[in-house]
């Protein structure tokens, strides 16, 4: 009964599904880090060397780190 039902079983839409889900994850973090800003790089490397400096990294965080710097 069981090998009967596993024969019926069209497994040739796995390999499709996952074709499918693989290029779309590539194309997302394709798009995310095309998008992704300079001075978010730049604050979260810097952030590795800063000792108990707490880091913003929501865009908010950043534009007003940006107004900050400009400024002071």
């Amino acid at each position: 009964m069981l090998s009967d039902t596993i024969r019926h079983i069209d497994l040739s839409v796995w390999p499709e599904a996952a074709l499918v889900l693989f290029v779309g994850v590539f194309v997302l973090v394709t798009l995310r880090t095309i998008r992704s800003s300079r001075g978010l790089e730049q604050q979260m490397a810097a952030a590795v060397l800063d000792e108990g400096v707490p880091v913003d990294v929501t865009s908010q965080g950043i534009a007003s780190n940006m107004r900050e710097r400009a400024h002071g």
